[in-house]
């Protein structure tokens, strides 16, 4: 079977996403469900056209694979940061089940990818995939970290005859809203009374008189979230950059639940958001936690994502799961997310490959 790729265009100023795109969202909604058992994490075709028309920070690029057929058998994106990480280039292949020998198909959409890389002038290279968190008959891949392991499946296979190295794997996690669960985020929060510590909390776009703390504090987020051997350079946040990903966000039809902890001082030195994805009421996505390092050792990860969960059960009482991806190092905010009542449902390798 012959597999070529192609690269999509990006898709014209509000215009309804072409037939590319829907069949890169048919093969991330299957492959995603192939892997997870669930669709909770899968995409609209709108959202991948809002994603790739917005190039102001990152360079874009998807590829299409097709069989002799034309039938759609795997996709891949490839992102270039243009701000920082001037280095790096995230590629994220993903093959549609049961169709085309899975290794074909990558091979296809890499030989694609490459000129795009070298053509941005990239060394490095970082993809996110993910893979069985149980042996599948093929053993154990570990990572370069010394903690967690994945299944050795096709695509480990692949990566690694591509030259790329597991650095880190992180667990996959899937917490179930409950009435109980939210009277005890209640609780929580109610504990913080009487502390040096404040809660705030929001639905939708930052508050203009928070937006220049919440960028040092999404500058940080850089840095300090663990991160094993992958190249990773500062992020530029600024407030401008904060109102930028917000109006990004809702164009994306998401809408982010955010809590901060606040100082002695009145300012924010904790953070969580979690994503809900208007389409899918009873999802949500637990996004970035933060604790600044000066503030650690008083519980205000267990705070901020308490009130972060309160805040978006509040507005959307439908909400049902909570998705997250941790680290398989960082023990202290696994630590919290069981005690809320996540529970571990698979694994995210990080590979990176450095280019000669």
């Amino acid at each position: 079977m012959s597999i070529h790729a192609v690269l999509l265009p990006v898709p014209a100023a509000d215009a309804p996403p072409g037939e590319g795109l829907k069949q890169v969202a048919a093969v991330e909604a299957a492959h995603v469900e192939h892997v997870l058992g669930h669709a909770d994490l899968a995409e609209a075709p709108e959202v991948y056209a809002v994603g790739y028309r917005s190039q102001e920070t990152t360079r874009k690029h998807y590829l299409l694979a097709r069989d002799t057929e034309g039938q759609a058998v795997g996709y891949a994106s490839v992102r270039m940061p243009l701000k920082d990480n001037l280095s790096v280039a995230h590629v994220f292949p993903s093959w549609l089940p049961g169709s085309a020998p899975e290794k074909q198909v990558y091979d296809a959409l890499w030989t694609e990818c490459l000129p795009l890389i070298e053509t941005g002038g990239r060394s490095v290279v970082h993809s996110w995939t993910m893979h069985p968190a149980v042996d599948v008959g093929h053993g154990w891949v570990e990572p370069q970290s010394g903690v967690g392991r994945l299944g050795r499946d096709d695509r480990a296979d692949w990566l690694e005859s591509q030259g790329f190295v597991l650095e880190q794997v992180e667990i996959a996690s899937t917490l179930t809203v409950t009435a109980d669960l939210i009277t005890s985020a209640g609780e929580v929060i109610a504990a913080a009374d009487g502390t040096a510590y404040k809660v705030r909390s929001w639905l939708g776009p930052t508050p203009p008189e928070l937006r220049g703390e919440m960028a040092r504090l999404r500058a940080r987020m850089s840095i300090d979230a663990p991160s094993a051997g992958m190249e990773q350079e500062d992020e530029h946040w600024d407030e401008a950059e904060v109102v930028r990903v917000d109006r990004v966000r809702d164009e994306w039809g998401r809408d982010y639940a955010t809590a901060v902890a606040l100082g002695p001082d009145g300012q924010p030195v904790a953070y969580s958001e979690l994503a809900h994805p208007r389409d899918r009421p009873q999802v949500a996505i637990q996004d970035d936690t933060l604790v600044h390092g000066d503030h650690r050792g008083h519980g205000l990860g267990l705070l901020v994502k308490a009130a972060a969960l309160t805040e978006l059960t509040r507005n959307v009482p439908a909400l049902r799961r909570i998705h997250t991806w941790n680290a398989a190092e960082n023990t202290h905010m696994l630590a919290i997310n069981r005690r809320l009542g996540f529970v571990p449902l698979g694994v995210t390798g990080a590979w990176q490959l450095r280019r000669g």
